[in-house]
């Protein structure tokens, strides 16, 4: 059995934000696919599973072909693990423009 850490935890939701901010497809794969879906978007809360890889890999890229910009940035982050589940809560603030339409902030938790 492998042991992960709470700063594993922060280090996992760090790059998380990291794959998103640079447009990063493979990594948000590595991160997603094999999710069961929540957030603050539709597109989050598909059940990215059943959806399969290369599916969401395509709503990834229509989501961001339809983004003038995107930003994700930690505002506060707890964690906690015990044996190999990790946990993390908190909020971010993601600021972005869909093209032709105005800028919008959200702070997410």
């Amino acid at each position: 059995m492998t042991t992960t850490t709470p700063q594993e935890v922060a280090e996992a939701v760090r790059a998380w934000c990291a794959a998103w901010n640079s447009r990063d497809l493979k990594a948000i794969l590595g991160f997603e696919a094999t999710g069961g879906g929540f957030g603050f978007r539709p597109l989050a809360r598909r059940d990215h599973a059943a959806l399969g890889e290369a599916a969401y890999l395509e709503t990834l890229q229509r989501f961001f072909d339809q983004m003038a910009y995107q930003r994700v940035e930690l505002e506060d982050l707890q964690t906690s693990a015990m044996g190999g589940v990790g946990l993390a809560w908190g909020t971010y603030i993601e600021t972005f423009q869909e093209k032709e339409k105005p800028p919008e902030r959200a702070r997410v938790r």
